[in-house]
């Protein structure tokens, strides 16, 4: 949250500045409006650019899964190659939801499913992923208030929502 504001504060600061140069071009002097459009640039450069945080400090996946299916305890997912995989559900072992700061300009919400078949690692913005809620209400003592809670999250966090019971199973 704090790296959120300190982002906020800054491109407002670097804005006011803008702004404060723009007007001194037109109602200051020449040498004003040099001075602050020099300490606007170094401002912009100090910060790294207001923007190019973004992207470098939020944990991402390139998973390239485009669809899902659920269908006779087989997780289906659809590959950008075109590619499907089946996942038998009796081999999942944990779910977890890893969310980024880089929203609204980037998926910043990706459901992590580890299993007996490895890790994969579903982008959030898919249109299927409803589907995976209909997983999620069907497994033992998954969390629902950490699911909320992931969904309402900006800054970059995991949450571990549901692992494998020591006794029982997916129905």
């Amino acid at each position: 949250m704090n790296n959120n504001l300190e982002r906020v504060g800054n491109a407002l600061l670097l804005g006011g500045c803008i702004l404060l140069t723009l007007w001194l071009l037109l109602h200051g002097t020449a040498l004003q409006a040099g001075v602050m459009f020099a300490v606007t640039a170094l401002l912009y450069f100090w910060q790294g650019g207001v923007f190019s945080r973004i992207s470098s400090e939020a944990p991402t996946f390139s998973s390239g899964i485009t669809a899902l299916t659920l269908h006779s305890g087989t997780l289906t997912l659809t590959h950008a190659t075109g590619e499907s995989e089946g996942l038998p559900l009796e081999g999942l072992r944990a779910v977890r939801i890893v969310t980024n700061d880089s929203g609204p300009f980037g998926n910043d919400l990706y459901f992590v499913l580890e299993g007996d078949w490895g890790v994969r690692a579903i982008p959030g913005d898919l249109d299927d992923c409803k589907q995976l809620f209909d997983l999620f209400d069907r497994l033992p003592d998954f969390d629902h208030q950490q699911s909320l809670q992931a969904m309402g999250s900006t800054s970059n966090a995991v949450f571990d929502v549901w692992h494998v019971p020591e006794r029982g199973t997916i129905t």
